[in-house]
């Protein structure tokens, strides 16, 4: 008999929620993260897949626009799985329409009054960069004008590796690739 240790390692892993965005990152010292959630739908399939792989909380929640098939799976992940803190990009809620898929009741209030209830703190995401375990995470693209549309004020995220970079960007359009090309440009990536 043989027991093998395995080391925690870095892994970005795209998550199947059908229309909307969930990904998961795991850093090399055991946290885990997750920037977009999906749909109402999949919270609870995401939590499900979480738990499945050893993950009972998450560091933080990025939720790269507010769009519920970006958001709209905090309902039921919250339900089996502890968040310490939900990023956004900061815009007020009241600059959008309360927006709801057709079969959901979850809307944006909904979620902050959740959040609130339960002592998550909602933060602001802010243009940096910092080391998160053996990761490097750039923030990118935070605080939209507020003339943007919602796709093109999704916030971005470099995730950076030893040998390898992931960009999430949410649902960016013409303006938001444009901004991003500027900070890509800024910030002196290749």
């Amino acid at each position: 008999l043989a027991i093998v240790h395995r080391p925690p390692q870095s892994l970005v892993r795209f998550l199947y929620v059908g229309q909307g965005d969930a990904t998961l990152i795991s850093n090399g010292d055991g946290d885990h993260a997750m920037f977009d959630v999906g749909p109402p739908h999949a919270g609870v399939h995401i939590a499900q897949r979480l738990k499945l792989s050893g993950v009972s909380q998450l560091e933080w929640v990025a939720i790269s626009h507010l769009h519920p098939d970006h958001y709209g799976g905090l309902v039921g992940l919250l339900s089996e799985i502890k968040v310490k803190r939900v990023i956004f990009h900061g815009r007020s809620p009241h600059a959008l329409k309360a927006q709801a898929l057709p079969t959901s009741k979850s809307t944006w209030t909904q979620i902050t009054d959740l959040l609130r209830a339960r002592g998550i703190p909602l933060v602001t995401a802010r243009t940096r960069v910092h080391d998160w375990g053996d990761l490097k995470l750039n923030w990118l693209l935070t605080q939209p004008a507020q003339d943007l549309g919602e796709n093109d004020s999704s916030i971005a995220l470099l995730v950076s590796g030893q040998t390898q970079r992931i960009l999430l960007s949410g649902d960016l359009e013409r303006a938001g690739e444009a901004r991003l090309r500027d900070a890509w440009q800024l910030e002196g990536f290749d």
